[in-house]
C-alpha cells in the first residue's frame, strides 16, 4: 500500500498540472488557507463551506510553505493511517482475517488513493470518521468519561470537516440513546450502572456540541448571521432536486463552477426573489425551499429522480467531480490496476452485515455507512461524496467474502443463496446506462485550468480545445481559452472566446469585465463600455470595472459619466491615479471641479 502511494504521488506530481495549481473547491480551500496564514481569516461573513480543512491546510503551509506537493505527501500518509484504522476496526468487528482483507480491499479501491493527494476534505474526513468509530468502540468497551469525551471530540471535528457528518453523528447518538433506554427498561434494578451510562452519553453529546459551538458563535458574532456550520446546504439541495436534475452532482443551470461566483450568484438571485439583500442563511433557506417546492409540485418526477439517485449511488462508475478518475487514469495507468468496484464492496458488505455477529460497534458502523449513502440520495451522487462510505463497507465486504468462502469450502451450496441474493442485484446496476460519459468535457477543461494557473499556456490551450471538442458550449473551457489567448497577446481570439462565455453565461459579471478589458485594449471602446456597464449591472461592487469604465468614458469624451464612475471606484477602494483624476477634473464644468 505504501509503495503504491509513493509511485502514484510521484506520477501525480509529475504528469498532472496540480503539483503547482489548484482549481474549483481546491482553489477555494487554498485561498482560504492563505488568508488564514496572512492573519485575515475568513472574513466578515458566515462560513459558506466547512472550516476545519482550510485551517489544517494553513497549518501545512505554515510548516512547509505554500507547497501542494507537501499536501499530497501528508494526505497520502493519512491514507496509510486510514488503512491501519480500517484493519483495527475490522478486527474489532469480526476478527483478524476480516481486518486484513478489509485493508486489502480498501487498498484496491481506486478512489481512496486517487483523492489523497488532492487539496480536498475527503481524506481528512475519512481519517476523523474512522478514528471516531474506533473511539466509540473503546468508549463502549471501556466506559469512562474520558473515552466518551474523546469520541465526542472526534465526532465533532468530523462534522466541522464535512457537515454531512452531522447526519451520521445524530443517528449514532440517537442509536446509543435508544439502546440505553431499552437496556434500562430490561435491567431496572441496576440504577447505578444505568445512571453512569446516561451520564456518559450526556458527556458525548455535550462534547460534540462544544466542538461545533465555536463555529456557530463565530458565524453569529463575526459573520452576523445564524448558521450552525455552513450556509451552502440550501443551494446544494436545490442543485440536486430540480427539473433538469439527473441525480449526478452538478451546478444549477446558468451557474458557474467557481465556488465564489456560485455564492454570489445564489445570493443575488435570492435577494432579487426576496426583495431585499439576503443574508447567506436567508439565501440558503430560499434555495432549500426551491428544492422542496419542486419536489412537492412534482412528486412523480421526484420519485423517478430518487430511483435514479439510488441506482447511481450503487453504480460502478465513479461519477466525475472536480477531478475525474477515468481521465487521470489515462495519464497514470496505475489507477487502472486498482480493480475493486463499488458494487462489490456494497453487495458483499450487505451480506457481511447480515452474516456476522452484530455487536454495538457493528451497528454504529452500519449507521455510518447508511448515513453516507442517504446523503447521496438526499442531495446528489459524486464519487467524492460516496468515498467516505468505502472504508467501512470494505470491512463488511471482507466479512462477507470470508463467510462466503467458508460456505464454499464446506460445500454449503444452499448457504450461497444469501450472498448471491445480496451481490447479484447490486452488480446488475452495472448494466444500467449511466447518465454521463466516463470522461466529460469538464475533465480536460479542469486540466486546462490547472495548466493555465501553473503558467503552461500551450498545454492549457490544448486541453481547453480538447474539452470544446467534447462540448462546444462548455463556458469554463472558453473562459480558460480566452485567458490563454490573452496571455499570448492574441486579442482577436481572446475576444472571440469571451464572447462565447457571455453568450453561454450572460450573467457572468467577471467574464463581461474581462471581455470589456480586451475590447478596450483592441480599440473597440464603445463596445467595451457596453460590456463594462453590463458587468456592473450584474455586480455593482466591482471597483476595477468602475475604474476601467471611467477611463473608457474619458477616452470618448463623456467626462461627466467618467467622473461618476471614478467616484464609485474610489468609494470601493481603488487607488486612483492622481494624474488621471487631475486630467479629468480639468475637463469637467467648473461647478463639478
Amino acid at each position: 500500500a505504501a509503495a503504491l502511494r509513493v509511485i502514484y504521488v510521484i506520477q501525480y506530481l509529475t504528469v498532472t498540472p496540480f503539483a503547482h495549481a489548484v482549481i474549483s473547491d481546491s482553489a477555494y480551500y487554498d485561498a482560504w488557507a492563505m488568508r488564514v496564514l496572512a492573519g485575515q481569516g475568513y472574513g466578515p461573513s458566515p462560513y459558506y463551506m466547512a472550516p476545519l480543512y482550510p485551517y489544517l491546510l494553513a497549518g501545512i503551509y505554515w510548516a512547509f510553505g505554500h507547497s501542494l506537493p507537501a499536501v499530497a505527501w501528508i494526505q497520502s500518509a493519512l491514507g496509510l493511517l486510514n488503512l491501519t484504522m480500517i484493519y483495527a476496526l475490522g478486527r474489532r468487528i469480526n476478527g483478524h482475517p476480516t481486518g486484513l482483507l478489509a485493508m486489502i480491499l480498501a487498498t484496491l479501491y481506486a478512489p481512496l488513493m486517487f483523492l489523497e493527494p488532492k487539496p480536498l476534505t475527503e481524506t481528512v474526513t475519512i481519517t476523523l470518521s474512522l478514528a471516531s468509530l474506533l473511539a466509540l468502540y473503546h468508549a463502549i468497551n471501556n466506559p469512562k468519561f474520558l473515552t466518551y469525551i474523546v469520541a465526542g471530540i472526534l465526532l465533532g471535528l468530523s462534522c466541522l470537516a464535512r457537515p454531512n457528518m452531522l447526519l451520521s453523528t445524530t443517528l449514532i447518538l440517537g442509536f446509543l440513546i435508544v439502546r440505553h433506554i431499552i437496556s434500562s427498561i430490561k435491567h431496572k434494578k441496576e440504577h447505578t450502572s444505568s445512571n453512569n451510562k446516561a451520564a456518559h452519553l450526556a458527556a458525548l453529546a455535550v462534547t460534540i456540541a462544544a466542538i461545533i459551538a465555536p463555529v456557530t458563535i463565530r458565524n453569529i458574532t463575526v459573520g452576523n448571521d445564524k448558521a450552525l456550520i455552513t450556509t451552502n446546504a440550501g443551494i446544494v439541495f436545490a442543485q440536486a432536486n430540480h427539473q433538469f436534475a439527473d441525480g449526478i452532482a452538478t451546478v444549477l443551470p446558468g451557474f458557474t463552477t467557481k465556488i465564489e461566483d456560485q455564492q454570489e450568484q445564489e445570493l443575488a438571485l435570492a435577494s432579487k426573489a426576496l426583495g431585499h439583500p439576503a443574508k447567506p442563511s436567508e439565501s440558503s433557506k430560499y434555495w432549500m425551499k426551491q428544492g422542496w417546492s419542486w419536489i412537492l409540485s412534482n412528486p412523480l418526477d421526484y420519485l423517478n429522480l430518487l430511483g435514479r439517485k439510488i441506482l447511481w449511488s450503487l453504480h460502478p462508475r465513479e461519477a466525475r467531480d472536480v477531478h475525474t478518475l477515468d481521465f487521470e487514469a489515462q495519464a497514470i495507468p496505475l489507477l487502472y490496476a486498482l480493480p475493486i468496484p463499488f458494487p462489490l464492496l456494497f453487495g458483499f458488505g450487505l451480506f457481511g452485515l447480515i452474516a456476522i455477529k452484530r455487536k454495538t460497534i457493528t451497528w454504529i458502523s452500519a449507521i455510518y455507512v447508511f448515513s453516507i449513502m442517504a446523503g447521496l440520495v438526499i442531495f446528489a451522487v459524486s464519487f467524492r461524496y460516496r468515498a467516505p462510505a468505502a472504508p467501512v463497507l470494505a470491512i463488511f465486504a471482507a466479512a462477507g467474502i470470508n463467510e462466503t468462502f467458508k460456505r464454499i469450502l464446506a460445500l454449503d451450496f444452499k448457504g450461497l443463496i444469501l450472498p448471491l441474493a445480496c451481490v447479484l442485484p447490486v452488480s446488475m446496476v452495472s448494466f444500467v446506462k449511466y447518465p454521463i460519459e466516463a470522461i466529460t468535457a469538464e475533465a480536460p477543461a479542469n486540466w486546462g485550468a490547472g495548466y493555465l494557473t501553473a503558467g503552461q499556456v500551450d498545454k492549457s490551450m490544448a486541453y481547453s480545445l480538447r474539452a470544446l471538442e467534447l462540448n462546444p458550449n462548455l463556458a469554463t473551457a472558453h473562459y480558460n481559452l480566452g485567458l490563454a489567448f490573452y496571455r499570448k497577446n492574441d486579442l482577436e481570439q481572446a475576444i472571440f472566446a469571451f464572447s462565447n462565455v457571455t453568450r453561454i453565461h450572460p450573467h457572468n459579471a467577471q467574464a463581461r469585465h474581462n471581455l470589456a478589458t480586451m475590447l478596450d485594449e483592441a480599440g473597440q471602446t464603445e463596445l467595451a463600455i457596453q460590456e463594462y456597464r453590463q458587468a456592473l449591472a450584474l455586480k455593482p461592487d466591482m471597483p476595477k470595472t468602475n475604474y476601467n469604465l471611467a477611463l473608457a468614458l474619458y477616452t470618448i469624451g463623456k467626462y461627466d459619466e467618467s467622473y461618476e464612475a471614478l467616484k464609485r471606484a474610489s468609494e470601493q477602494g481603488v487607488d486612483i491615479d492622481p494624474r488621471f483624476e487631475q486630467a479629468l477634473i480639468k475637463k469637467l464644468p467648473s461647478d463639478k471641479e
